[in-house]
C-alpha cells in the first residue's frame, strides 16, 4: 500500500525538477525584455510577509515568479509597510501595487486587474467582552486598525470614530496580546496567522465579517497598456501550478494510511448500527403508530385552545410580544403592528433590542437579557414601567411595560405586555408646564408688586435729596469748594433714581416716557450694573460705534433688554465667557433685504449683544419669541423675556434679528430709527431753561403726606414765585380750600395717602373751587395707579423724584394749559 502510494509522487518530482531545469536553461537562453518594479504589503501572511532573514515571501511572490517564467518580463518586488507602499506608488516609484482592494476613491488613482483572493473582514474583541455583534456595537470603543487600509472609511461609515491605526497587522495583534487594545480589525487570513504565531487566539472572538474584500493588482491610472500585460501574465498560469502554490504555503490536509483505516472501521460500525437500528426501528413503529393516535388527539385540543389564545391576543388593544432567551422575537400581535409599525413578519426572529430599543437604552437592555437568559429574572419582570422605544418611522414613543418569564424547553422566554401612553405622557407634561408657567407667573407678579412699593419709597426719598442739593447747588456760587461736593451729591441721586428706574422695569411696571437718547451714554450707564449682575466669571466687552445717532426711546426700556439678554447670555454660558455690547450707524436700502427682515429703508442705530455660549438649534430658534416659551430648567425662566423684548423693538418701529448655532454662540442685533430733530438739547439744559422761564404768581394747593416732601416741594414752588398752601393730609387741605377767600388755580397732590387718595380728594375739592385744575404725583409708576382706579389714563401726572426744572415745566404746562408731548396727558 506504502510503495503505491510513493511511485506517483515520485514520478510528479521528477516532473518538476525536469520542468524547473528546462525553464531556468529557456531563462538563461532569453534575457528578460524589460523590468518593472512590483510594490505588496510585507505583513500579510501567507500572501506576502517577511521571512526569518527579512525577505519577502509568501503566495503572491510565488506568483510574481511565476509570472516573470511566463512573461520573460523581470519583476523586481518590494515589501513595504502597507501605508507606506501606496504613499510611494502613488509618488510614481513603482508601477504596479499589488495586495490592495478595490474602492471608489482608490479607483480614481488606479485601474485594476480581475480580483484573484476573496478577503473576509472581521471585527476582533476580546473575549471579556459581550453584546459586539456588528460595527454599530463597536461605537464607542477604541478600535485598531492598518494605517492607509480600506477598512479606515468602512469604520467611518458605521460611526466609529475612536481609531488607532498602526503601520501593520503584527503590530496589532501585538497590541492586542499585550492589552493595549480591546477591539481591533485584520484581514482574516493575517489574523489567524497571527493569533496562532502569538498563542492568544483562545483570548478573541470575530464578529461576521464587515465586508469582503477581494486581491487586485493594480496599475495608474490610464496605464492600460501595461494593466493588460499583467492580466495577460497571470492568465497564463494554470489551475494546476496555483494549486501547488496555495498547497506550498496552506500545507496539504492530514490524509494518509492511518486515516484510511480507522474511516473502514468507522464504515463497519456504522453497518452494524444500522443492522441493529433496522430490528429497533420495526419494534419502534408499532409503538409510535400507537403513540400517534394519541398525539393527534392531543393535537387537536392544542389546536383548539391556541386558536382561542390567539383570538384573544388579536383582539387585544395592547402590543403582546414575546421573546426567546436571546432577545429574539417570537410572537408578535396585530396591536404590536399598530404601536411600533412594524408588521409581523417583518420582526420574526429578529433581535428585539435592536428593533425598538432606544439608542441609549440598548447597553441597558443586553445586561438585563444576559441576566434574565440565566435566572429567568430581571428588573422589569413582575413591575409595571415607563420605557422609552422607537417607532418603525424613527420617532420615539413611551409605553407601559409589564413583563413576565416563563419557561420554555429549559430555557426562559418574557413575556411582555405594552400600552402606548406618548399621547398621555404629552398632555401630562403640557399640564404640567402650563402649572409650573402660571406658578412663575405668580411668582413675577409678586415680584413686580414689591419692586413697585420698594420704589415708592425710594423715590420719595431721592425727590427730598435730587431737591434740595437742586436749590443747594442754584445758591453756591461757581468757585466755592462746596459746589463739587453738592455736584457729586446730585449726581450720585441721579444714579439712585436710576437704578430705582431699572428696578421698575424688571417688574415691567415703568411708565413709558420716549425720549431722545444718545444710545452710547445710555448703555455706559447700565455697564456697571450689568457687570454685577452677570458676576465675576463673565467678562463684559463694551465696543462702542463712534458718533452713534440719536433714538427716540424710554431709556427703561433700553435696560431692560440688556439686562433680558445680559442674563439669557450668562445662563448659556456655564463655567464663564464673554458677552459683547456693541452699537453703530447703518443704512438700509432697497437693495439689501431689508424688505425681508421688516424694515423700511432709512438710517438705523445698530444695537447688538453677543456671547460665546452653548447657541441655539434651529427648532429653538424657531419658538424663540413665543410667550411662554423656554429652554431653562425649571424656575430659572418665566418664558416672556424676550416675548418682550420683540414688543419693545417692535413698539419702537425697529427690527430684532437673532444668529445662533450649537456650540457657537448667540447674537442679538437690534435695529432702531434714527431721530431727526432740530432740538436735541441735553435734558439738563432743558430743566434749566425750564427753571429761568416757568416762573408764576398763581395759587397752589399742595397735598403730600411725607413731611420732608412736602417742604422740599413747597419751597420749590415758591422759588418759582408762585403762592402755596401745604397741607400734610386729605383732612388738612380740605380745611385750607374751604377757608381761603381767594381763587386756588392748581391741586398738586401726592396720589396714594392715608384717609383719602389724591383722585377722591380732588373731586372733592371742586365743590368749592370748580376751575381748579389737577396735577399728580406718585412714586408709584402711572399705570400702577391707573390699574389701582385711582387716575384716568389722561390726568396730568409727574413720576417722582423729580427736579425742580421738571416741576417747574410741568406746572406752568398744565396751568397754560398747553401740556408738552413729554406729557401723559390733557385735561
Amino acid at each position: 500500500m506504502s510503495g503505491l502510494h510513493i511511485l506517483p509522487v515520485l514520478f510528479l518530482l521528477s516532473s518538476c525538477f525536469v520542468q524547473g531545469g528546462m525553464t531556468q536553461a529557456a531563462d538563461r537562453q532569453q534575457a528578460p525584455i524589460r523590468t518593472i518594479k512590483v510594490v505588496m504589503d510585507n505583513n500579510y501572511p501567507p500572501y506576502s510577509f517577511l521571512g526569518g532573514e527579512g525577505v519577502l515571501q509568501g503566495i503572491v511572490v510565488d506568483q510574481w515568479r511565476l509570472w516573470q517564467r511566463k512573461t520573460g518580463i523581470r519583476a523586481e518586488l518590494t515589501g513595504l509597510e502597507w501605508a507606506e507602499a501606496q504613499r510611494r506608488m502613488a509618488a510614481g516609484e513603482f508601477d504596479v501595487i499589488d495586495t490592495i482592494f478595490r474602492n471608489e476613491k482608490r479607483e480614481k488613482l488606479y485601474d485594476f486587474t480581475r480580483p484573484y483572493a476573496d478577503i473576509a473582514v472581521p471585527l476582533f474583541f476580546h473575549a471579556d467582552i459581550s453584546g459586539i455583534s456588528g460595527p454599530e456595537d463597536a461605537v464607542g470603543f477604541m478600535v485598531a486598525a492598518k494605517a492607509g487600509g480600506n477598512v479606515l472609511d468602512v469604520l467611518r461609515r458605521h460611526g466609529i470614530t475612536d481609531i488607532v491605526e498602526y503601520p501593520s497587522y503584527e503590530k496589532i495583534v501585538e497590541a492586542a496580546r499585550d492589552g493595549r487594545v480591546k477591539v481591533f480589525t485584520v484581514d482574516r487570513p493575517p489574523a489567524l496567522y497571527y493569533l496562532h504565531k502569538m498563542g492568544i487566539l483562545h483570548r478573541f472572538r470575530e464578529t461576521p465579517p464587515l465586508y469582503n474584500g477581494e486581491f487586485h493588482r493594480a496599475v495608474k491610472k490610464g496605464n492600460l497598456s501595461l494593466l493588460a500585460e499583467v492580466q495577460k501574465g497571470f492568465d497564463l498560469i494554470s489551475e494546476q501550478e496555483q494549486r501547488q502554490i496555495d498547497r506550498k504555503w496552506r500545507g496539504l490536509p492530514l490524509l494518509g494510511p492511518e486515516w484510511t483505516r480507522t474511516l473502514l472501521l468507522g464504515a463497519a460500525l456504522v453497518c452494524l448500527l444500522v443492522l441493529c437500528l433496522f430490528f429497533w426501528n420495526y419494534g419502534l413503529r408499532k409503538a409510535v403508530a400507537r403513540r400517534t393516535r394519541e398525539l393527534k388527539i392531543s393535537e387537536e385540543g392544542l389546536r383548539q385552545s391556541e386558536s382561542r389564545m390567539r383570538a384573544v391576543t388579536n383582539a387585544a388593544m395592547d402590543a403582546i410580544v414575546m421573546v426567546d432567551h436571546r432577545g429574539m422575537i417570537s410572537y408578535w400581535n396585530p396591536a404590536a403592528e399598530s404601536i411600533f409599525g412594524y408588521a409581523s413578519e417583518e420582526v420574526l426572529h429578529r433581535d428585539l433590542h435592536q428593533l425598538i430599543a432606544d439608542q441609549r437604552d440598548r447597553a441597558a437592555h443586553r445586561e438585563n437579557l444576559v441576566h434574565f437568559s440565566r435566572t429567568g429574572q430581571g428588573n422589569a419582570v413582575g413591575r409595571m414601567l415607563e420605557l422609552r422605544a422607537r417607532h418603525k418611522n424613527g420617532h420615539e414613543i413611551v409605553i407601559e411595560l409589564s413583563l413576565s418569564a416563563i419557561r420554555v424547553k429549559d430555557e426562559w422566554h418574557a413575556v411582555g405586555i405594552a400600552r402606548d401612553i406618548t399621547e398621555r405622557k404629552q398632555l401630562e407634561n403640557e399640564r404640567k408646564k402650563l402649572q409650573e408657567q402660571l406658578v412663575q407667573s405668580q411668582k413675577m407678579e409678586a415680584i413686580g408688586t414689591l419692586a413697585g412699593g420698594v420704589a415708592h419709597d425710594f423715590n420719595n426719598m431721592l425727590g427730598v435729596i435730587l431737591g434740595y442739593t437742586e436749590m443747594a447747588l442754584a445758591r453756591t456760587a461757581t468757585a466755592d469748594p462746596l459746589r463739587d461736593c453738592l455736584q457729586r451729591v446730585y449726581d450720585a441721586a441721579r444714579r439712585s433714581a436710576d437704578i430705582t428706574r431699572q428696578l421698575l422695569a424688571f417688574a415691567r411696571k415703568q411708565t413709558v416716557m420716549p425720549k431722545v437718547l444718545d444710545l452710547n451714554k445710555t448703555v455706559e450707564g447700565l455697564l456697571g450694573m450689568l457687570e454685577r449682575l452677570i458676576g465675576e466669571d463673565v467678562e463684559l466687552l463694551w465696543q462702542p460705534g463712534a458718533a452713534v445717532w440719536p433714538v427716540l426711546m424710554d431709556s427703561s426700556q433700553i435696560d431692560q433688554i440688556l439686562v433680558n439678554l445680559c442674563i439669557n447670555a450668562r445662563d448659556a454660558m456655564a463655567g464663564g465667557g464673554r458677552i459683547i455690547i456693541r452699537t453703530g450707524n447703518v443704512v438700509r436700502d432697497e437693495g439689501d433685504d431689508s424688505r425681508q427682515a421688516g424694515l423700511v429703508p432709512g438710517e438705523y442705530v445698530l444695537l447688538s449683544v453677543s456671547d460665546n455660549g452653548c447657541g441655539m438649534d434651529q427648532e429653538t430658534l424657531s419658538h424663540l419669541f413665543e410667550p411662554f416659551f423656554t429652554t431653562k430648567a425649571m424656575g430659572r425662566g418665566t418664558g416672556l423675556g424676550l416675548a418682550t423684548l420683540y414688543g419693545i423693538v417692535k413698539q419702537n418701529k425697529g427690527m430684532v434679528a437673532v444668529s445662533s448655532e450649537p456650540g457657537q454662540g448667540t447674537t442679538f442685533t437690534m435695529h432702531f430709527p434714527r431721530y431727526r430733530s432740530g432740538h436735541e438739547e441735553g435734558e439738563r439744559a432743558e430743566e434749566e431753561r425750564a427753571m429761568a422761564t416757568a416762573h408764576g404768581s398763581e395759587t397752589i394747593l399742595l397735598v403730600e403726606d411725607e413731611p420732608s416732601v412736602l417742604q422740599l416741594t413747597k419751597e420749590m414752588l415758591a422759588l418759582l414765585g408762585y403762592t402755596v398752601l401745604p397741607a400734610a393730609t386729605p383732612a388738612e387741605a380740605i380745611y385750607l380750600a374751604r377757608e381761603h377767600e381767594g381763587t386756588i388755580h392748581l391741586l398738586l397732590s401726592d396720589v396714594i395717602m392715608p384717609e383719602m387718595n389724591g383722585r377722591d380728594l380732588a373731586t372733592h375739592l371742586s365743590a368749592f373751587h370748580p376751575r381748579m385744575v389737577w396735577l399728580f404725583m406718585s412714586g408709584y409708576p402711572a399705570d400702577v395707579i391707573a390699574h389701582r382706579g385711582v387716575l384716568d389714563t389722561h390726568v396730568h401726572f409727574i413720576q417722582k423724584p423729580f427736579t425742580a426744572g421738571m416741576l417747574a415745566a410741568k406746572v406752568r404746562a398744565v396751568l397754560d394749559g398747553a401740556d408738552s408731548a413729554a406729557n401723559l396727558g390733557k385735561t
